[in-house]
């Protein structure tokens, strides 16, 4: 069965908070960890097909433009998107948001797993040279410690949980 309208809400009201608090300009760690595990699970949900292909480079953006933010405040700058940065998280928030609407519990579920598993791996150091590791709230799950926000920023293609 197909998530019911106040999950959905459940889901998307952090991401869509998230959202806003960037767009005032008052981003933070706890906005950036909310996105980058919405991202992520997006990134799984398409991989199962529910937005598939044609969603992935609006998915790699965004999460480009996170590990941007964060490479920016670990160099003691803040969290503050720049105008693309922001306009690539918008979209992907839309399409995520899309995705939530299309996808089962089952396969919510199956990709949550899925980013938990990633995260895992990205932590215990399983990751290519020159890959992007962006860590949302999952990780906390997946480490029993605080990893919210947690990147490593090298260069290359984004890798979510």
């Amino acid at each position: 069965a197909t998530l019911l309208p106040s999950q959905r809400q459940q889901l998307a009201g952090p991401t869509a908070a998230a959202l806003e608090a960037c767009r005032r300009g008052a981003g933070s760690r706890a906005t950036w960890c909310d996105l980058a595990a919405a991202f992520n699970v997006a990134e799984a949900l398409a991989e199962a097909h529910i937005g598939g292909e044609p969603l992935k480079p609006a998915i790699a953006a965004a999460q480009a433009a996170l590990a941007a933010a964060a490479g920016r405040h670990a160099a003691g700058g803040s969290w503050t998107l720049r105008g693309p940065e922001l306009t690539a998280i918008d979209e992907a928030c839309y399409w995520h948001a899309w995705q939530l609407e299309q996808a089962t519990q089952g396969e919510l579920h199956d990709a949550v797993e899925r980013v938990k598993r990633r995260t895992a791996g990205a932590l215990a150091g399983n990751v290519g040279a020159g890959t992007t590791v962006c860590v949302g709230g999952l990780g906390r799950q997946v480490e029993g410690e605080n990893v919210r926000a947690k990147a490593t920023a090298a260069g290359g293609s984004p890798l979510s949980e």
